[in-house]
């Protein structure tokens, strides 16, 4: 009886150690005609945003997105972002300064040419940025991420 009781007390701590984050990601990787392709889709919660891969404007205030593959003997290619939205950084770094960013979705291409016999098999991608929202500042976003399937034939449309 005890030990159940304490697998309950340190699952209810585990889970309140947990950092919330407003951002999730799933990695995807499929493996076709010779190239591995992963597709990393970003969801953010409501007003959130994560900042682009380049921030734009030379005073631009905040962090790039990063992404780092690893564990598998693949050759990978600069990953692909979508087109970002310039976010308004005047009261923040003078006046005509902007941020690039993506709110709400955004899904990162990543294709990778395998050494012969390699597979996608322990592949893992590690996040780095940040998400922020007007009203309550910016939080830091990181994230490792292993394969979740070969996902919906949509997020590897672009």
């Amino acid at each position: 009886m005890i030990w159940k009781l304490f697998v309950l007390v340190a699952g209810a701590l585990l889970s309140a150690a947990e950092p919330q984050t407003p951002a999730r990601a799933q990695l995807f990787t499929r493996v076709e005609g010779g190239t591995v392709r992963a597709a990393i889709q970003i969801q953010l919660e409501g007003r959130w945003h994560i900042y682009h891969q380049e921030l734009g404007h030379p005073k631009a205030v905040g962090q790039p997105t990063t992404v780092t593959f690893s564990g598998a003997d693949i050759e990978w290619s600069k990953v692909r972002f979508p087109e970002p939205i310039r976010l308004d950084q005047s009261d923040v770094a003078g006046e005509g300064a902007f941020i690039l960013a993506h709110e709400r979705e955004l899904v990162l291409y990543g294709p990778g040419k395998p050494a012969p016999g390699a597979t996608a098999d322990g592949l893992e991608v590690k996040l780095k940025g940040l998400v922020c929202e007007d009203v309550q500042g910016c939080i830091p976003f990181r994230q490792t991420l292993k394969s979740a399937g070969a996902g919906e034939d949509k997020l590897f449309a672009a």
